[in-house]
């Protein structure tokens, strides 16, 4: 174990550990013979182009030449998508969207805005599905991934650390947040150790699931206003994301890589008790159908409904092949009325850069003291 969180490992014979983040940061960590770690991972390129199971889009020669999918932002709109994968625009709005989250009445959307694979300029705004308006909700920048509240009167979201140096260091890190949805300013609900990312909020409104990236990453519940409540819920030597609470309260979806490559699992909330594996080629992003007898979940070639009984997929069925934008988060939500908001992207705007003698930026890079 080198310490940093992070996938698609590769040492290059400047002496470094190429490594990329799960919001999409190419990371170089300065190593010795051993591969022991000798300073702190320096970001080489934000904005890398991330997949499901957050593998991202680069590769790199012994020499140190790197080849990757970054650029240009994939515009994308809100479809919503019938179960046969027919979709229909929700709007003409069309940005650089991620993470849709629904409201409990189903009638706003609150959505990430920002470049693709990176949460450091990223703002979250609000659509009216009503009056077809998009609204900004947060005005900062650094932050991303929404959560709403089961009265539908706050949303909880990761917001930018007071501390960030990420525009020099890379090591952007998220503290959680929310605000009510009429604009009042935010208010800090917890700050630790690296990142953390609200993924869900018990039916009861009272506890908040998150993934906690500090080493060792884990996923963790929170009483919302005691922040001393923090207690781990999943917490081993892989890497387990995206936590989602079913509608009863007594479920907890999550994804794991701990096969070697990333599988949806359910386990009994709040525990103790096993976690079943319910995907079985590939699962990542999964959902709860509102009455809590389906889990959807995406496999990176088709949108899968996992049928549910006391914590079992019972059956596994493909709905329709998923077309639609990925992320390394869930990417998608369920409405109401059982079927989906979707991000559709009709043109694949990633566009190929090669990185030569980066080392030398690096080394700049490594003398900057963070502000």
């Amino acid at each position: 174990m080198l310490g940093p969180i992070g996938v698609m490992a590769r040492w290059v014979e400047s002496g470094h550990v190429l490594y990329s983040t799960p919001e999409g940061n190419l990371m170089a960590l300065p190593v010795d013979g051993k591969l022991t770690p000798t300073a702190d991972p320096i970001l080489v390129q934000d904005g890398v182009r991330i997949f499901a199971s957050a593998a991202a889009l680069w590769s790199a020669a012994s020499n140190g030449t790197i080849v990757l999918g970054a650029g240009r932002t994939p515009q994308s709109k809100l479809v919503i998508v019938d179960r046969t994968g027919r979709f229909t625009a929700l709007s003409d709005h069309e940005r650089g969207f991620r993470l849709p989250r629904v409201s409990p009445d189903g009638n706003r959307v609150a959505i990430q805005v920002g470049t693709f694979g990176t949460n450091v300029d990223s703002d979250i705004w609000l659509f009216d599905r009503r009056t077809g308006t998009l609204s900004r909700f947060t005005t900062t920048g650094g932050n991303s991934d929404p959560v709403w509240t089961p009265d539908g009167k706050h949303i909880v979201f990761a917001g930018r650390e007071a501390s960030d140096s990420s525009a020099e260091t890379g090591r952007y890190a998220s503290d959680v947040y929310w605000q009510d949805v009429e604009g009042t300013t935010p208010e800090l609900l917890y700050a630790g150790r690296g990142s953390q990312y609200p993924w869900s909020i018990t039916p009861d409104g009272k506890t908040l699931v998150m993934d906690v990236t500090a080493q060792p990453s884990k996923i963790a519940t929170m009483t919302i206003g005691s922040p001393e409540s923090m207690r781990d819920v999943v917490r081993t030597t892989f890497l387990n994301r995206i936590p989602k609470i079913s509608p009863d309260g007594k479920w907890l979806a999550h994804t794991s890589n701990e096969t070697g490559r990333t599988e949806v699992y359910v386990r009994p909330f709040p525990g103790p008790g096993r976690a079943e594996q319910v995907s079985v080629n590939g699962g990542d992003q999964p959902l709860w159908s509102h009455d809590g007898r389906e889990l959807f979940f995406r496999d990176g070639v088709s949108f899968v409904s996992a049928r549910m009984e006391a914590g079992l997929a019972t059956s596994r069925t493909v709905l329709f092949e998923d077309k639609f934008l990925m992320s390394n988060a869930t990417n998608y939500d369920v409405l109401p009325d059982g079927r989906f908001i979707m991000l559709h992207a009709p043109v694949d705007r990633t566009v190929l850069n090669v990185l030569v003698n980066w080392q030398a930026e690096l080394k700049r890079r490594s003398q900057v003291r963070p502000r």
